[in-house]
């Protein structure tokens, strides 16, 4: 579910998209979403990132934020493939559920000061599993 007026908002936006523009497209037996104009989905995205500045905002009040780590990521690819097609995952293949880049690549954003640099990229290859609690501190990246 989205918030009403973030769907409303997208779906207004939705109606600008080009209407010849190829929306489904095939992937095995399925249909897959080629182009992202889904007003619920985009609407979810908008008030998870909201969410998380809402998380980052009280780091800060509390004066914690530069004691803090924190991991945003996900569990698996957009669902393009199945259950409403909510989401395009162009230019990767598939979606949730397949084992193409579009069902198992994913985000991640590590906020993690005096640790990593910021805006800096690691192109390394991330499982949940990498993670484990801290018991020592991490060296200062200079």
């Amino acid at each position: 579910m989205s918030r009403d007026d973030l769907e409303r908002r997208y779906h207004q936006k939705a109606q600008g998209v080009d209407a010849n523009l190829e929306v489904w497209g095939q992937e095995g037996g399925r249909k897959v979403r080629l182009v992202q104009k889904h007003a619920v989905y985009t609407g979810m995205v908008e008030a998870m990132d909201q969410a998380v500045g809402k998380v980052l905002d009280a780091l800060e009040q509390l004066k914690i934020a530069n004691n803090t780590v924190v991991i945003f990521m996900s569990d698996n690819g957009g669902l393009s493939t199945s259950e409403g097609h909510p989401t395009s995952n162009l230019p990767l293949r598939a979606g949730k559920g397949w084992l193409y880049e579009g069902g198992i690549r994913e985000p991640m954003i590590i906020r993690a000061p005096g640790i990593a640099r910021e805006g800096s990229v690691c192109d390394e290859p991330v499982t949940s599993t990498d993670f484990h609690p801290i018991h020592e501190r991490l060296p200062v990246v200079k």
